[in-house]
């Protein structure tokens, strides 16, 4: 299995965070990357130097809105890419506001044994801890590991509505 060998590291929107991060796994193990990244659409959509909630916004404003906001975050996710130029990298992104669960979801579908995240809060939750090993890494620094999981992947785990996505230059850059 994929997930068994190769280790995951979550990233978001702070590239300068995240670098540091992505370079700690790129010097501390060898072998594929996964990067999963959560993207939360924005609720407020630019409009004449204002930012207005979506709800009062046309449709084909928040169209418009939501294919500059998809550019944008594939143009980050190619930036973490290229840190990983000589390596396997598989990258994953997940649509859906709730980062818990959108990434407790993409844990699940690439049965993840270990990633590594910056958030310590999160690293903290049962919904994570129970099916995979956490690494903390904050400022390019390790500063805890969680015991390693032993997860029981069931076919319920696995099913579920998901908007998930392989970036095209999922497998080899």
């Amino acid at each position: 299995m994929e997930g068994m060998s190769m280790i995951y590291i979550a990233v978001g929107k702070d590239y300068k965070s995240d670098k540091r991060k992505l370079l700690f796994v790129l010097q501390q193990f060898p072998g594929p990357i996964g990067i999963l990244h959560v993207h939360s659409p924005s609720k407020l959509i630019p409009i004449l130097g204002a930012r207005v909630p979506e709800k009062f916004a046309r449709e084909d404003v928040k169209e418009q809105h939501m294919r500059r906001e998809k550019e944008k975050m594939l143009k980050l996710l190619r930036s973490y890419v290229m840190l990983c130029s000589e390596r396997e990298v598989k990258v994953q992104y997940i649509t859906n506001e709730d980062t818990l669960l959108a990434l407790q979801q993409l844990v699940l579908m690439n049965q993840v044994r270990k990633l590594v995240m910056a958030s310590r809060s999160m690293s903290k939750e049962n919904a994570l801890l129970q099916f995979c090993q956490i690494l903390l890494v904050r400022n390019g620094r390790h500063e805890w590991t969680s015991s390693p999981a032993t997860p029981q992947w069931t076919p319920e785990h696995l099913t579920g509505e998901s908007e998930a996505a392989t970036a095209p230059w999922g497998q080899r850059v």
